[in-house]
């Protein structure tokens, strides 16, 4: 039970007497001797009221890098937790055959471009004789027998440059695909992210008409999901585009800032993810972030304090929390004695509360609260 000490006259006349004096005595100060209890300062500083959920950081997006033809990794040039950039070449497949192949394919281009020429030039001169022939034909100077003779190597030549002119299409195109598939020997990021797996090494066969296993996964970190136990009551102040940040339990003074996407129950557990039997227990939520900033040497699955702020307040006037009593502090005088005030509160959360009303800064306060009415 609580104790409030009142200092009371004689009588009501000696009282009346007394300059400014009332029949209804106001609370005195307690004295000096009687402060046995921590004290703060009010002083400005930043206030935020958020929702505090803690777990492993998973990314939203998942990438299995495959290879693209069959071939011998050659080469592996990242490893897991390497950020990678798109379209860097971040692993190779054996080329050597390839090159080689290609070294042929350019020596047939080259053969069938020379083969195409004299075909096209014995043409040209047999279409030439051909129009002689025709004149001749035509005044009756040679026979049919000849004539026909004639057009018919007119039209062995044409079918012969149609072949040639076929067969370096042919060459080129093989040529082509060679070229782009020792392109693809070059195994590079699909999208920007973060190594996340290495699943072959240096000598594993891959073959594109078996399973197609993957190389690597990349992993995207600026959306980013935490499975995090929230109460139910929690969970309905949270709002998509609300601010939030995170810290790492290594760098706890460091914010990386992000927008809350969204909040879902997570499929796992109990029905809705519920930790607890009654429908007012905890439950787990899938909180989805935009992260603003690029995070230099963010993993998978670093586990981090995320913070989903609800209200906050920079450079204002406060106070311990500790230091409140419904509205009300209590307030060391010059003197040493305490004076019970009212105060208007702000933001607050079980650290700190703003003081919006009713305190000086400078002003020191009783920190547990103990002796006013209305406190725990």
């Amino acid at each position: 039970m609580k104790t409030y000490r009142y200092l009371l006259f004689g009588s009501a006349a000696v009282l009346a007497m007394l300059p400014g004096a009332s029949l209804l005595a106001p609370e005195r100060a307690k004295p000096t001797s009687e402060i046995q209890r921590p004290t703060a300062v009010a002083s400005f500083g930043n206030v935020e009221r958020a929702v505090l959920a803690t777990g492993p950081l998973q990314p939203s997006v998942t990438v299995e890098v495959q290879a693209l033809i069959s071939g011998r990794v050659s080469e592996i040039m990242v490893g897991p937790g390497d950020a990678v950039r798109q379209g860097d070449v971040i692993a190779r497949l054996d080329s050597d055959a390839l090159r080689l192949d290609i070294r042929q394919q350019r020596l047939n281009v080259t053969q069938a471009e020379a083969q195409l020429r004299d075909a096209v030039s014995q043409l040209t001169l047999a279409q030439a004789n051909a129009s002689r022939q025709k004149v001749l034909f035509d005044r009756g100077i040679i026979s049919k027998q000849v004539w026909d003779q004639q057009t018919s190597n007119l039209s062995n030549r044409q079918s012969t440059a149609d072949s040639q002119r076929q067969r370096l299409d042919s060459q080129k195109k093989v040529l082509e695909q060679r070229t782009r598939d020792l392109e693809l020997t070059e195994i590079r990021a699909p999208i920007d992210g973060v190594v996340s797996e290495v699943l072959t090494h240096p000598g594993d066969r891959i073959d594109i008409d078996g399973p197609m296993p993957s190389i690597l996964r990349i992993v995207r970190m600026n959306v980013l999901t935490v499975r995090a136990e929230m109460s139910k009551a929690d969970v309905r102040k949270v709002r998509p585009g609300q601010k939030a940040y995170f810290v790492f339990t290594s760098d706890p003074g460091k914010r990386h800032y992000a927008t809350l996407l969204s909040s879902e129950p997570a499929l796992t557990g109990g029905a809705q993810g519920e930790t607890g039997g009654a429908k007012d227990q905890t439950a787990y939520y899938d909180v989805v972030l935009d992260v603003s900033q690029p995070v230099e040497g963010l993993v998978p699955a670093a586990i981090a304090e995320v913070h989903l702020v609800l209200d906050e307040a920079d450079n204002v006037l406060t106070v311990p929390a500790g230091a409140l009593a419904a509205n009300k502090v209590e307030v060391v005088q010059p003197d040493g004695s305490v004076q019970a005030r009212e105060v208007r509160v702000g933001v607050r959360n079980g650290v700190l509360a703003e003081i919006r009303d009713g305190l000086a800064p400078g002003e020191r306060v009783i920190v547990d609260g103990a002796d006013l009415p209305g406190s725990l």
